[in-house]
C-alpha cells in the first residue's frame, strides 16, 4: 500500500531505552529507520567445508537511521532540544507569538522515543517502535522552488517486534498539526556579514559526536546512553552567481579575522502571527569560517560559485542558533 500512509510521532523519554506515549505528530518526505542484529560466528574449525549452524550468537545491535521533514509554521520546536541540547521558549510577543530558541548544549539525557506507522500491502498500519531515541546529526537545506528541508539523523536503543505490540508499542494516534504553512525559498533571506546574499542552494550541517556504540559484557544492561565524545562539527556550504570575490577573499585571507564572517539564514511563513511578526525559522552562525570555495566554468553559462567552511565557537555566543517563532504555546519539553 502507499507510502502515504505513514505517519510518525515522538515522546519525549525520561529513562534512556523506556518507551513512553506519543505526544507530537509530523508528517515527513521519507525515513528508513532499521534495527541492526549481528551474528558473531564462532571461528572455531569443526571439520567441515561450510560453518555450523548452531555456532553463533544474535547480538541486537540497536537500530540507527535518518527521517526528512520540512519544518513547518507550527510544532518544529519541538525538535530543538534533541537536536542541540538546549531550547528556551520566550512570550509572548504581540499577544501570539512564541520563540523557542534552540542553542549548543548538554545532550545527556536528552532522547525521544519514535513510532512511525508503516502500512502493509493491505493498508494496514503496522507500529514500529524505536526507544532510546538520540539526534547523532542534522542538516538544514534549501534550493530554489523547494521547501526548507531538514534531515535528522537518529540512534535508538532497541527497535521493537510490531507485531506484537502493547501498551506504549501499540499503533498511536495520529494528530496532524493545524493551522500550520509551509516555509519555502519564496520567504526565504540569507545574510552574510550583514549583507544579503542570493543563494541558489544552502546547507547547514551538524554531527553532534556522539558515541552510539557503548556495549559492554553485560547481559542485563543492554546499551548505554551515547554521549558526545568528541568535538561537534558545523559545516555550512552555499551556491551563488559569480558576482564579485568577496567570499574568495574569505577563503584566501592570511588573517584570522578576515577569514570568517556571520552567516543568517531565516524562512518565514506567509501569513502574519500578530500584527507584524510573521512565523520564521532563523538559523545564525556566528562566526562562519570559510575554508574553500571560487567560481569555475562549467560551460558557456553564467558562472557559479560554491563555498563551504565551518562554524567556529567565539568564547561567548552559542556556535550556532536556531529561533523558531510561531504560534505554538508550548513544545516537547527538554
Amino acid at each position: 500500500m502507499s507510502g502515504s500512509l505513514t505517519q510518525f510521532g515522538i515522546g519525549k523519554e525520561t529513562v534512556y531505552g523506556t518507551a513512553v506515549p506519543l505526544t507530537k505528530w509530523y508528517e515527513v518526505i521519507s525515513e528508513d529507520f532499521t534495527g541492526t542484529y549481528e551474528r558473531t560466528q564462532a571461528e572455531a574449525l569443526s571439520a567441515a567445508f561450510v560453518d555450523r549452524a548452531d555456532r553463533f550468537a544474535i547480538f541486537n545491535k540497536g537500530a540507527k537511521g535518518t527521517v526528512e521533514l520540512e519544518p513547518l509554521t507550527k510544532g518544529f520546536g519541538s525538535w530543538l532540544a534533541y537536536m542541540m541540547g538546549t531550547m528556551v521558549t520566550t512570550g509572548p510577543t504581540e499577544t501570539v507569538v512564541y520563540t523557542h530558541t534552540g542553542t549548543i548544549g548538554n545532550l545527556f539525557d536528552k532522547m525521544l522515543t519514535v513510532q512511525v506507522g508503516r502500512s502493509d500491502e493491505s493498508g494496514t498500519l503496522r507500529p514500529w517502535t524505536y526507544e532510546g531515541g538520540k539526534v547523532t546529526e542534522y542538516e538544514f537545506s534549501n534550493s530554489v522552488d523547494e521547501t526548507l528541508r531538514c534531515s535528522i539523523g537518529m540512534d535508538f536503543e532497541k527497535e521493537y517486534n510490531p507485531d506484537a505490540p502493547a501498551g506504549n508499542y501499540v499503533l498511536g494516534t495520529n494528530v496532524p498539526v493545524t493551522g500550520a504553512e509551509v516555509l519555502s525559498a519564496a520567504g526565504g533571506v540569507i545574510t552574510i556579514g550583514g549583507t544579503s546574499v542570493e543563494i541558489d542552494d544552502l546547507s547547514i550541517k551538524v554531527d553532534n559526536a556522539l558515541n552510539v556504540d557503548r556495549y559492554y559484557i553485560n547481559q542485563a544492561q543492554g546499551k548505554k546512553q551515547p554521549i558526545q565524545d568528541g568535538k561537534r562539527e558545523i559545516e555550512f556550504s552555499f551556491k551563488t552567481s559569480y558576482v564579485d570575490n568577496t567570499f574568495w577573499e574569505k577563503v584566501s585571507s592570511a588573517t584570522i579575522a578576515g577569514s570568517y564572517a556571520q552567516v543568517v539564514a531565516t524562512w518565514s511563513g506567509l501569513t502574519l502571527l500578530g500584527s507584524t511578526i510573521y512565523p520564521n525559522l532563523k538559523i545564525t552562525i556566528p562566526v562562519a569560517r570559510f575554508d574553500e570555495g571560487g567560481p569555475t566554468v562549467e560551460g558557456p553559462g553564467m558562472l557559479e560559485q560554491t563555498f563551504s567552511g565551518k562554524g567556529l565557537y567565539d568564547g561567548t555566543l552559542s556556535a550556532m542558533t536556531v529561533a523558531y517563532q510561531s504560534a505554538d504555546v508550548t513544545v516537547l519539553p527538554n
